[in-house]
């Protein structure tokens, strides 16, 4: 069940609306036969929907009504009138109204007018809230967020991605991402871009080098898809500097480097030492074999000696 406010001068038809509208399971917070009237029970009620009529005595029309109304509440207006001339149309489409109904009118028509107005009004509230999400995400976020349209030009970015720029939010909002890529990657980053916005097969995280407003590089990791803003066809780009990274993994390279040379040069070490001590081993089993060939020897020539000198004897 939806808040509906009448803003009608003529009670007949007033008290039509209302008998309609509340048949249809709606319930009406008020009926305001002035645009002041209907300013007042706007404040008061916040009603989802409001059934303005155009002309109205007094000095403010339905419109100037509206108008006001819009300032202080968020409901959704649908205007009412017996006249359908080009000037009222302009001024009533002027507040983006969420529909227009003409009389005289059917309560069939009523219906539909009202339930229109009201799941527009719905779609409308998903969306807000839908933008909401998304923008408390994206200024919270770690990473820059850019929003980018066909053309290239930045519709969004949050404020990580000022800060990863140089640039502050609004300078950004008037620059294309040409001029933020390094002009050596620029045009192949861009082309990638409009690849993946028409739907062709591009890479959707790259590595590249953005130039900051003080001119220094920074690399930077991009995770890019397609999106829509304000009902157009966008690409959403995730920037992450990766500067530090890529320098730590460096550094690990540069670290496991030194050390498999370590190791290399202390196995070099090893295997010399290894083959000496083979060498030394081989040497002193030879010395072995041949002391015991020496001491055989010997004993050999006491025997002869013993057997010569004992022998005469």
């Amino acid at each position: 069940m939806s808040n509906l406010l009448i803003v009608e001068d003529e009670m007949v038809v007033s008290t039509q609306l209302a008998e309609v509208v509340t048949a249809f399971g709606h319930k009406v917070v008020g009926i305001a036969s002035t645009g002041d009237e209907a300013i007042a029970m706007a404040r008061k009620h916040s009603p989802d929907l409001i059934l303005m009529d155009i002309v109205m005595p007094g000095e403010r029309d339905g419109i100037d009504a509206a108008e006001e109304i819009l300032k202080i509440c968020s409901s959704s207006i649908l205007f009412i009138s017996a006249y359908a001339d080009g000037e009222l149309l302009q001024r009533a489409k002027a507040l983006n109204p969420a529909g227009y109904l003409l009389k005289p009118f059917r309560a069939q028509q009523v219906k539909v007018a009202v339930e229109l107005a009201l799941f527009n009004r719905s779609l409308e509230k998903k969306v807000s809230e839908s933008e909401a999400n998304f923008h408390a995400l994206a200024e919270n976020a770690a990473d820059a967020i850019f929003v980018v349209s066909e053309e290239g030009n930045y519709r969004y970015v949050n404020q990580r991605a000022a800060e990863l720029t140089g640039y502050g939010v609004k300078e950004l909002l008037g620059m294309n991402l040409q001029q933020i890529v390094h002009p050596k990657y620029a045009q192949k980053v861009f082309k990638r871009f409009r690849s993946g916005l028409r739907g062709r097969r591009a890479l959707s995280r790259y590595e590249t080098v953005i130039v900051r407003k003080d001119g220094t590089d920074v690399l930077v990791e991009t995770t890019a898809a397609r999106t829509l803003w304000k009902e157009r066809p966008a690409g959403i780009a995730i920037l992450r500097d990766i500067s530090k990274r890529k320098e730590l993994e460096k550094q690990l390279s540069d670290a496991k480097d030194r050390l498999e040379l370590r190791v290399m040069e202390r196995t070099r070490e090893l295997d010399l030492k290894t083959r000496s001590l083979e060498e030394v081993n081989t040497a002193l089993k030879i010395m072995m074999k041949k002391r015991e060939e020496d001491k055989k020897e010997l004993e050999e020539n006491v025997l002869v000696n013993v057997h010569h000198i004992a022998a005469p004897y």
